[in-house]
């Protein structure tokens, strides 16, 4: 038994149960010895099973195919919509949206995100510590339009006219000419609080009123020739003021300081009359404060208010990118992590 059948021959005589022993015994008598209907496996074969061999010992993952809906946590799709409308969009465009867009959140020691173009109308944003807290403060700052500008606010000792006719209608923005030119407009006020000392000034402009669901504060600011807005700006960082609060600092080059100095300078202190006018300092559409002008100011200033530290940082990084040729809209959400 153990030269026909080998090992087996072992299993079968040995054990303690005789007549299991016997219906091996049986079954295995009826088998044909392998040596005499078995040919001889040729090398082609011995190679074809060993390789089936080894790839039955391969992980389950290397047949693994990735699904087509595979979701990508913390990563944002962003169309871009040019301005105006009607606008085209070139690749120069595209290419500058990127850059201002990775200046934006990777500027500063943190870095956000990971920008690149997917088409002539698409950026992807891959955030590089996904989180709700990181994909809400990567939307604000691209949904900032990343302007900055200098008015002066409206003082009724001076501009009372244009005042009387800002406050004759509370449905209207703004003030025009009889050319149709804006000449005044009202800006929401970012936070009160900041703006305390200037709300109680009872020389200017001021008026309350609901929009989109919540209350607004407004101050009427007047049009000058010099426009200085951010387009001037060299550099702008994150600072601290006298009291050790977070503040925003700027410089502006050669023209901007020449156009800031014309500004404050035509609107300093007249001592006769106590005027002292205010300097309207807006970003992205809203008043963040109103210092009074003690002097003419050129190169050089600081944007005071409720700051915290990353909001000094993000604001800083979207004034020194710059504005875009287009404005982001956000037409993919971040998948929720797994």
């Amino acid at each position: 038994m153990l030269n026909r059948y080998g090992p087996w021959a072992t299993m079968i005589e040995v054990g303690g149960n005789p007549q299991l022993s016997a219906f091996w015994r049986q079954r295995m008598t009826k088998l044909v010895p392998a040596s005499q209907t078995s040919p001889v496996l040729s090398r082609r074969n011995l190679i074809w099973l060993a390789a089936a061999a080894a790839l039955t010992l391969l992980p389950p993952t290397l047949y693994a195919a990735p699904a087509a809906d595979e979701e990508r946590p913390g990563v944002l799709i962003y169309q871009i919509n040019p301005k105006p409308a009607s606008a085209p969009l070139t690749a120069a465009d595209m290419e500058k949206i990127v850059k201002v867009v990775d200046q934006r959140l990777n500027a500063g020691e943190e870095k956000l995100a990971k920008v690149k173009k997917l088409d002539d109308r698409r950026i992807e944003v891959a955030l590089v510590q996904p989180s709700d807290a990181n994909s809400e403060r990567v939307k604000r700052l691209l949904a900032r339009p990343g302007t900055l500008e200098f008015r002066i606010v409206a003082d009724k000792r001076v501009e009372s006219e244009i005042i009387d006719r800002a406050q004759k209608d509370a449905s209207k923005d703004a003030v025009l000419d009889a050319s149709g030119k804006k000449i005044a407009w009202w800006v929401p006020v970012k936070n009160i609080k900041d703006l305390s000392g200037s709300v109680e000034f009872p020389d200017i402009a001021v008026r309350t009123r609901k929009k989109a669901g919540r209350e607004i504060t407004e101050i009427l600011v007047v049009a000058d020739h010099q426009n200085v807005t951010g387009d001037y700006l060299t550099r702008v960082e994150p600072g601290m003021d006298s009291m050790g609060k977070p503040t925003v600092n700027f410089r502006f080059n050669k023209k901007g300081g020449e156009l800031f100095g014309e500004l404050t300078g035509e609107h300093l202190p007249d001592t006769s009359t106590a005027l002292g006018y205010k300097l309207a300092i807006i970003l992205d559409g809203e008043l963040f404060s109103a210092p009074t002008i003690r002097s003419t100011i050129y190169d050089r200033g600081q944007i005071t208010g409720s700051f915290s530290k990353d909001e000094v940082s993000d604001l800083a990084n979207t004034l020194n990118a710059g504005s875009m040729p287009g404005r982001l809209s956000l037409v993919e959400k971040p998948k929720e992590p797994r």
